[in-house]
């Protein structure tokens, strides 16, 4: 199911980062054609005007020549080839106003209009007075100077016109290719930011793969361990469920073979305390390992109430003192605050102490000492189970509240299980297990429990 998860995911991302890729990658190709085709129409557009305004000036030009020609030599050809340029001169003036967009434009068009208008009158004038004078050479000076203001004035405002449509044109190319250099930085920036999110997505991609491999390999080493407890645990509960099975079977027999009298009656009493101590620890077995059945599931029952911690504390020791005393072995408690009452289960904390007593028990040498503590730390009761036993190695600190681990691996006496299910059933009451232990000088198992704030 991940791996198809995974797969479709990588389907679907590769479809989006394509479709993206392809989406940015068009707008932006169809960008930079449509800027360049409007750059392409207006530079056009400024070069035709411009070409006509040429045009303008070689008329101008061309009138200007046939009129001094006809002043010069009163050729007949030389007045006609005047009419003909102010004609063309006339039809360019209107082709270049439908193309002038701006007012400017238009003002110095307006301009160039009247001074050729106030040129050509003048022209006009010169013509008639040259056809009543007799001989040119002497009129023609005077003619020409009384025109020239005008002839100037109009060749002025021809220029300052060209000289703008130059300027237009030139201000065209600009914006041309000022648009096309943005339609080329859009275009690397479209193409980033789809090579962006193609690096970006396969980053996410590549992460999602890393993730799911170290989960299977994670959930692979978590089997193998599985299965190395499941082992473990079927050899040690084997173990353990058989030497009370055989203690009960061999003490039943010998109940059958014995004869009721009373002379062993003694003898009938300690093969049922032998039973009856062999079903106690095939009972403690099977309640250890429905205890982590129901911390694995969350569903550990815990019944707090108000406690006396000194009374818990003195029925634990009650309960190991004759073992403890056949062991040789001292149980005490310590100096502990009266009237100390924790927010608990009575019977899972007793099943706490009696965990931390067996391990005291276990790991201490006749001779030795167990001592139970209660103190308070602000809102909470510390209980402490210390002994001047064997202590644990350093390097098995960390280990010692995992599941089925053992200080000692031979030993046959438990299947690991008691500081794992002490711990969780601490942590439970919103406490904490610790430990503090020297390796040939003792061990001290401590636990805090929420204190009663108000009791009636």
């Amino acid at each position: 199911m991940v791996t198809r998860s995974f797969n479709a995911t990588i389907v679907m991302g590769f479809a989006a980062l394509l479709l993206t890729m392809s989406a940015i990658s068009g707008m932006a190709i169809f960008g930079l054609r449509s800027t360049t085709q409007t750059s392409r129409k207006l530079t056009a557009h400024f070069a035709e005007e411009l070409v006509l305004v040429e045009h303008l000036r070689f008329n101008a030009e061309e009138g200007v020549a046939a009129g001094r020609g006809f002043l010069l030599n009163g050729d007949q050809r030389s007045l006609e080839a005047l009419y003909t340029a102010r004609a063309h001169f006339a039809e360019i003036l209107i082709n270049l106003r439908k193309g002038v967009e701006v007012p400017v434009g238009h003002r110095m068009l307006d301009e160039v209009e009247r001074s050729a208008s106030a040129y050509a009158g003048e022209f006009d004038v010169a013509i008639e007075r040259r056809k009543l004078e007799a001989h040119s050479k002497t009129s023609l000076p005077k003619i020409d100077e009384a025109i020239r203001p005008k002839r100037i004035d109009f060749r002025n405002r021809l220029e300052n016109f060209v000289e703008f449509k130059r300027a237009r044109l030139a201000q065209a190319h600009a914006a041309s290719d000022l648009i096309v250099r943005r339609a080329e930085a859009a275009l690397s920036v479209s193409l980033g930011i789809a090579l962006c999110l193609g690096v970006g997505l396969s980053w996410v991609l590549t992460k999602k793969l890393g993730k799911l491999y170290d989960s299977e390999r994670q959930a692979l080493h978590r089997a193998r361990v599985a299965i190395d407890q499941r082992d473990t645990l079927l050899s040690v509960v084997s173990h353990d469920l058989r030497n009370p099975l055989g203690t009960i079977l061999m003490g039943t027999h010998l109940l059958k073979r014995t004869p009721a009298t009373a002379a062993q009656a003694v003898d009938v009493n300690k093969l049922a305390s032998t039973i009856a101590r062999s079903a106690g620890q095939m009972k403690r077995l099977v309640q250890d390992l429905l205890d982590v059945s129901s911390i694995e599931e969350g569903r550990l029952s815990i019944r707090r109430e108000s406690v006396e911690v000194g009374a818990v504390l003195e029925k634990a020791r009650e309960v190991f003192e004759l073992l403890a005393a056949e062991n040789s072995i001292v149980i005490s408690i310590g100096p502990s605050e009266p009237e100390l009452f924790a927010l608990a289960d009575p019977e899972r904390i007793l099943q706490v102490l009696s965990n931390l007593l067996g391990n005291a028990l276990k790991f201490t040498k006749a001779g030795g000492t167990i001592l139970l503590s209660a103190t308070r730390e602000r809102t909470r009761a510390r209980v402490s189970v210390s002994d001047n036993g064997s202590g644990i190695r350093p390097e098995a600190l960390t280990h010692i509240f995992d599941r089925y681990w053992q200080a000692q691996k031979d030993d046959r006496q438990g299947v690991g299980l008691g500081l794992f299910i002490s711990k969780r059933i601490i942590e439970e009451h919103q406490g904490q297990m610790t430990v503090d232990s020297r390796y040939g000088v003792g061990t001290t198992m401590s636990f805090t429990l929420p204190l009663v704030r108000e009791i009636n």
